[in-house]
C-alpha cells in the first residue's frame, strides 16, 4: 500500500468536521437527558451511537471528496468548504476516496445493525440503538451521499445548502436525542 494513503484518508475524512458532528450529537443527547430520557442503555448506548455516527460522517465526507475532486482543485479552501485538498495535493486517484466512502459506510451500517440487534442476540438487555435512531442514521448516510453523488447531486441543483441545514441542524441532534430516548 502507498504510504500516502492512510494520511490522505485521515485528511479526506475532515477530522475537525467529524469532531463538530460529535458535538452536535452530544447536543441532541443533552436535550434528551434534559427532557428526562436516558433510563436505559447508559454509556454503552451513547458510545455505540457515536461509534456508528463517526464512520457514517467519514463516509459522507469521502463521497464528497470523490465527487468534487475537480472542483476542489480550483477552490480556495476554508475550514468548512472546498474539500480537504488531500487528493489534489497527493495526486492519489479519486477511487481512494470512493473506497473509503464504501468501507466507512459499511462499518457505520454494521455498527448500527449490531446496535439494533443487540437485545435479540443477547449482547444487551435492551437494544443499544433504537430503531428510530437507526432510521435517522440511515437517512443521514443517504442524504449525505446525495449531497454530492447521483442521482440527486443536491449541491449541484440548488439544494445543497438546505440539505446541509437539514442534516446538521435537524437530523444530527435528533439522532443524538433518538439514541437516548
Amino acid at each position: 500500500m502507498d504510504r500516502r494513503v492512510p494520511a490522505a484518508l485521515w485528511r479526506l475524512s475532515r477530522p475537525s468536521q467529524v469532531a463538530l458532528i460529535g458535538l452536535v450529537y452530544a447536543l441532541g443527547v443533552a436535550m434528551a437527558y434534559g427532557r428526562g430520557y436516558g433510563e436505559t442503555g447508559g454509556a454503552a448506548r451513547l458510545g455505540l451511537g457515536l461509534a456508528a455516527l463517526i464512520p457514517v460522517a467519514a463516509s459522507v465526507h469521502y463521497a464528497n471528496e470523490y465527487a468534487d475532486v475537480e472542483t476542489d482543485a480550483l477552490t480556495n479552501r476554508t475550514p468548512f468548504s472546498g474539500g480537504s485538498g488531500a487528493l489534489v495535493e497527493t495526486d492519489l486517484p479519486r477511487r481512494i476516496a470512493l473506497r473509503g466512502a464504501v468501507a466507512a459506510g459499511g462499518l457505520g451500517v454494521t455498527l448500527t445493525g449490531l446496535g439494533v440487534a443487540s437485545e435479540a442476540t443477547g449482547l444487551a438487555e435492551a437494544a443499544l440503538l433504537p430503531p428510530t435512531a437507526a432510521a435517522l442514521l440511515a437517512g443521514i448516510l443517504v442524504v449525505g451521499w446525495q449531497y454530492s453523488v447521483g442521482p440527486l447531486r443536491l449541491a449541484w441543483n440548488g439544494l445543497g445548502a438546505p440539505a446541509n441545514a437539514l442534516l446538521g441542524g435537524v437530523a444530527l441532534p435528533l439522532y443524538g436525542f433518538a439514541v437516548v430516548a
